[in-house]
């Protein structure tokens, strides 16, 4: 494996936040969940979405399979389109390229873009509710209950 090179800093700390913020757009997977979907060693995913990496981490070798990993947990639990979650694999390249290259970043996630979000009709209806907060995907809301065993749920 070739060495990433070495950053000045900042594209490398505004690149770790972007991959901290997409872990969080995918509700948080587990380490575990995301190094068997990724093959990353447990320990990196942890640095990786921990935004404790001190060097640019390497494309192909870990930043991508992350991605790929986070899109799938978005599409296994019913949370739309991952390119609208997370962003387009595309759009995380440049903002890679430009972190290693020195030049100022793009946020390749969707709401730091100029496109509107999607009118409330264009959401899947409500399945339930947890302290106010709507639940949309019965997935979601059937792991959820398994999680919170015992606490008052709004169905």
């Amino acid at each position: 494996m070739a060495q990433p090179p070495a950053d000045s800093g900042q594209g490398m700390q505004a690149f770790a936040g972007y991959l901290a913020r997409a872990h969080a757009a995918a509700w948080n997977p587990s380490a575990a969940w995301l190094q068997r979907e990724s093959g990353i060693p447990q320990t990196t995913v942890e640095t990786l979405v921990g935004g404790r990496r001190k060097r640019l981490p390497d494309w192909s070798e870990q930043v991508e399979p992350l991605l790929r990993a986070l899109r799938r947990k978005v599409e296994q639990d019913d949370r739309g389109d991952p390119d609208v979650v997370l962003g387009p694999l595309g759009a995380w390249k440049r903002a890679y390229d430009d972190a290693q290259n020195h030049r100022p970043l793009t946020c390749p996630l969707p709401g730091s873009s100029p496109h509107p979000p999607p009118p409330d009709g264009d959401l899947p209806p409500v399945v339930g509710t947890y302290k106010g907060i709507e639940i949309r995907s019965e997935k979601v809301l059937l792991e959820f209950l398994r999680m919170r065993r015992g606490e008052d749920f709004d169905e």
